[in-house]
């Protein structure tokens, strides 16, 4: 078993290029050259087993070794396996780990013959528009009717759910990852709103009905 070390960002880059944009490029570059031996990846151990994140199938710690050979993690970084893209995280949050389009991934998949299996924008496409309105509608309707906060969609629990829906059985939609379906914080928004907005029409129409034919009654609900 390799043992391992923790190493933090200010150990690996000196005083002056502390700058974290420039640890992306650092390792990354590093990382995508194959007869550097300085950087390498290791598998996370510290991953929740009971309740793993998607995104850990496709990162990995980046380490650094020093002068004694030793294995060093660099802490609060992940790599992509496939195009080496770096990212900062803490654990128990992989929401940039999961939202994560590898370019590798997307490029094979786009330039792969037309006999394999269906690429990942004609998986995508198959979620028409018109499907993925009524996945935010329902899931809008869901969170107000059960008081739910509008954050749950990027819950990595509710995310992991859908993934391994997607997953299951090498299912048509496997190579399709939860954020690419799911609507975001802002899209839910404005769907309560809009939501609302055709209810208080339709309550509307009902009222000035009810008035228009001298049958209408309203009450306070107040009870003493």
């Amino acid at each position: 078993m390799i043992e391992l070390h923790d190493l933090s960002l200010d150990e690996l880059l000196d005083s002056t290029t502390s700058n974290t944009d420039r640890s992306f490029s650092i390792i990354s570059s590093s990382l995508g050259q194959y007869s550097s031996k300085k950087y390498v990846l290791v598998d996370n151990h510290k991953v929740n087993h009971a309740k793993p994140s998607p995104g850990w199938n496709r990162f990995a710690l980046p380490v650094v070794k020093d002068e004694n050979n030793r294995n060093i993690v660099i802490k609060n970084f992940a790599t992509c396996r496939s195009c080496y893209a770096t990212y900062v995280f803490t654990y128990g949050s992989t929401k940039s780990l999961n939202s994560h389009k590898c370019v590798k991934e997307l490029s094979s998949i786009s330039t792969s013959p037309s006999t394999k299996s269906p690429s990942l924008n004609s998986k995508i496409n198959r979620f028409s528009s018109e499907k993925k309105k009524t996945l935010t509608s329902l899931i809008a309707l869901w969170i107000c009717q059960s008081i739910r906060p509008i954050s749950i969609v990027e819950d990595e629990g509710f995310l992991n759910i859908i993934q391994q829906y997607l997953s299951w059985d090498g299912g048509l939609f496997n190579n399709i990852y939860g954020n690419d379906i799911l609507p975001s914080r802002s899209t839910i928004t404005r769907e309560i709103k809009r939501q609302a907005n055709d209810i208080r029409e339709h309550q509307g129409v009902i009222l000035r009905k009810g008035a228009k034919q001298e049958c209408l009654a309203i009450s306070s609900d107040f009870m003493e």
